[in-house]
């Protein structure tokens, strides 16, 4: 699945190689010139933001607050548990 934002590393980043080593399509790539993501294959599985033990993997800011402002709605509505069978 091809994607149009793909994450992208901030400052703080240690260059561990955590990030590449979790990807399933493999579209990350580690140098000594920094961390490169291939968003073409990039799935937003975000295995790599999960993996980074500095947490300078993230979504773009961008893609963060349009997250944040579709789920605004959602955040004050309770609403009971249900079972399905």
């Amino acid at each position: 699945m091809a994607s149009l934002t793909a994450p992208v590393t901030q400052d703080g980043c240690t260059r561990c190689g955590r990030c590449a080593a979790v990807c399933p399509t493999k579209a990350i790539a580690v140098s000594a010139q920094g961390v490169e993501t291939r968003a073409e294959l990039c799935a937003m599985c975000m295995a790599c933001t999960a993996a980074c033990p500095t947490h300078a993997r993230v979504l773009p800011p961008v893609v963060q607050q349009k997250t944040a402002e579709k789920l605004h709605s959602l955040c004050g509505v309770h609403r009971p548990n249900a079972f399905y069978l």
